[in-house]
This record gives structure tokens, sequence and C-alpha cells, in this order.
């Protein structure tokens, strides 16, 4: 800007600014219990250092982004009945727990006595209260499905159920398997098994006319195979899952619009709890695996306690609030906001 420079004098400033820059040290401003390690250090260690600088503030936000947002609604839930299917485990039992915690009366589903027995009592010990209980169901059979809602309205006595919770699933089974309804086994358990039993309970009047049905599907991205949903031609344990979550948010969409149609006062929504450690798939990967599992695990899933913040919104959330918001959305607990929405009329004719 002063013409009076001469031009190397104009350029002497702009040149010892980029030699402190191409100087520029990260080793510097690493602390010294680590900088110490950089004695004798080869030409990539700055850049190293940069990486892990950068990179350790982008997991933890990332981290914090899956945990996802919390279910703040802790109204008392005295006198209401819910039943959870598949409530002795993951993210059933962590729902069961903060529902008995909210006085409550938690019906749970199990497979056998023993499950059931040490779920019940696992639960008074760590709430506290008593008012819990379990009833045997196999989701897998279709006639031990259709013998569910007799017991349950001898259990009930004349009560009804104020929300039903189908959230019990198998998960990613490495190989294909039938039931013996000769269905493939997670089309049968994810999908028919839950479709039968909530329509009997509807059909048996034990569900309180302003009740909720929840189902726990998945945020989805598969297309149902409508030629080969069992899958016969080529297994792939994803494309399993996956058609048997979307198997039930196509049920949950179809079943409130047709309450709806005969002005039931019933809500059914469908929700994503997100991605959950699950153990049964860890199961199924190789021993040597298991730590690197475990590691990408920590980083981008969610324990069962964080995955159960959306069912128990789905389940507290007053009806008039979820009128309220946006039809179309499933609940998701993958961002900050938890949401909880009624299947649109157009989702249900697709």
């Amino acid at each position: 800007r002063n013409l009076n420079l001469s031009q190397n004098q104009q350029l002497k400033p702009r040149m010892d600014a980029f030699t402190q820059f191409k100087n520029f040290n990260v080793a510097r401003f690493v602390p010294t219990s680590i900088g110490g390690h950089f004695q004798n250090r080869s030409p990539m260690t700055p850049y190293l250092a940069a990486g892990v600088l950068v990179t350790l503030p982008v997991l933890f936000g990332y981290r914090r982004w899956i945990q996802g947002g919390v279910n703040h609604h802790q109204q008392d839930q005295s006198g209401k009945i819910v039943l959870i299917t598949g409530g002795n485990s993951g993210i059933g039992y962590e729902t069961a727990k903060d529902l008995a915690s909210k006085n409550a009366t938690v019906i749970i589903t199990v497979r056998s006595d023993a499950k059931g027995i040490e779920a019940v009592q696992a639960l008074k010990n760590e709430t506290g209260m008593s008012d819990i209980h379990y009833i045997l169901l196999e989701l897998d059979e279709f006639h031990k499905v259709k013998t569910f809602a007799p017991r349950l309205k001898d259990f009930l006595a004349g009560r009804k159920i104020d929300c039903l919770v189908n959230n019990a699933a198998v998960w990613m089974l490495g190989e294909r398997t039938e039931t013996k309804d000769g269905i493939e086994t997670h089309f049968s358990t994810n999908h028919l098994g839950p479709y039968i039993l909530t329509l009997d309970l509807l059909n048996e009047g034990l569900i309180r006319d302003n009740g909720r049905i929840v189902n726990v599907a998945s945020n989805v991205r598969a297309v149902f195979n409508f030629d080969d949903y069992q899958l016969k031609n080529k297994y792939d344990r994803m494309m399993a899952l996956e058609q048997s979550k979307l198997a039930a948010v196509y049920f949950t969409q179809e079943l409130q619009r047709r309450l709806r149609a005969k002005n039931s006062k019933i809500i059914a929504v469908s929700l994503h709890p997100g991605m959950i450690k699950n153990q049964n798939v860890a199961k199924q990967i190789p021993s040597v695996l298991l730590p690197v599992y475990a590691l990408i695990s920590k980083i981008v899933m969610k324990s069962t306690d964080q995955g159960a913040q959306v069912s128990l919104y789905c389940i507290i959330i007053d009806n008039g609030d979820i009128v309220a918001l946006h039809h179309g959305a499933r609940s998701s607990n993958t961002r900050r906001k938890i949401f909880c929405g009624l299947p649109s009329e157009e989702g249900s004719r697709r």
C-alpha cells in the first residue's frame, strides 16, 4: 500500500508470516506428559498429533449425538397397567423398570417360568415395587399366541390394560430358520406374532378405550420383497430383520387408519429406538473380533437404558400431545429431540 516501499520490502512481512506457518509445531501444544514422546519424532508426528486432537472431540460429539434425547415426562403412572412383550431383558426390561418405579402395574411376557421369576424378582429389587408380574408367551408359535388373550383376561379379572408394548424380537440370526408354522423366524416373531396378539387383545376388548399400542420397529431403509418375503431364494440376516421391522411399521400405519375410521380413541404408534448394543448379535461374532465389536459398539451404539427412552416417551405422553404432533413421523431417539407421531393415511396406503 505504501508506494515508497520497494517490491521486496512489501513482500517481506508476507514471507515472514508464511515461514512461521510452515514451521508451526503442533507438538508444542500437547501436554508435557505427552510431548516427551515426540523427541526424535518422524516428520509425520505433528500431523498424527493434529489428527488425534481433531478426532477425539469429533468422536465425543458423535457419541453424545448417538445417545439421543432423554424422556422428561415423569408423570406418576399409578392406576395404569402396561403389558410389555420381552420385558425380561434389553429395552423391554429397562422400560418395565422405569414404569414400575412410577407406580404402574407392569406385566411382562417371557418364554419360560425361570426367566419370568428371575426378571420379576430383579425388577422388584431394583424398584422396590411389588405390582410386577409375568405371563408366558411365545410369539413364534401361532397357537400359543392365540391362547394369550384368554389367559390375560383371567389375570386382569375385569380390568383392562392402558398400553401394549410390542417389544420382543429376534435379531439377525446367522442362518435361515423357520418356526413350527413354516414361517421365517424373523418375520414370524417380529411381525406376525405381535400382529395376532394385538388384534386378539383388541377383539377381546382388553385395551382401554383411550389406550395406546406401541410397536418397537426400526428406522429401516429396506424395500419390502413381496415376492420372497420369507427369503427362501436368498437369505440375508440384515434383510430378514429389516423386512420384519418394516412390516411392523406398515401394520402400525394400517391399524391406526382403521382405528381412526371406527372413531376409536386408541392410538397406535411405531418407534425407532436407535442402534442398541445387542448381546444376541455379539454371540454370533467370532471371538477374535469381539474386542473390535466392543469398541465400535461403545462409540456408535446406545445402551439399553438410552434406547428405552423412546418407548417410555411414546407410552407416557398424553394422547392429545401425540395428535398435535406431525403425522407420518415415527418416534426416534437418534436426534437430540424425541418425537412421536401418528402414521399418515398416505403412508398406510403405501
